[in-house]
């Protein structure tokens, strides 16, 4: 009588659980909105993003030269710009892999 009596208590709380709020994420009204409700491309934009701002951004003290800058501007505004050296794979490592 007395497991009988458990179980029927025990399954009375399991269908008594099924109507409650409970602390889950979701609204329970259909005229309430859950608050991150419509950020799905924001979200998606923002777990996308390494580091949107890293330490090393703040270094303006760049190792750059300035006047091959300035010729290379010059070269493009006159549309004299250089073409690229051609690499090739056999050209990049001529060094022998032998051993």
């Amino acid at each position: 009588m007395r497991a009988a009596h458990l179980l029927l208590i025990s399954a009375a709380g399991a269908a008594l659980a099924g109507c409650s709020n409970g602390p889950f994420p979701y609204p329970v009204q259909a005229t309430t909105v859950y608050p991150g409700y419509g950020d799905a491309i924001q979200h998606n934009a923002a777990v996308q993003i390494i580091d949107p701002a890293p330490a090393n951004a703040a270094n303006t003290e760049l190792a750059f030269d300035g006047h091959r800058a300035a010729l290379a501007i010059g070269r493009y505004w006159t549309d004299q710009v250089k073409p690229p050296h051609e690499l090739r794979t056999s050209d990049v490592g001529d060094g022998g892999g032998g051993g």
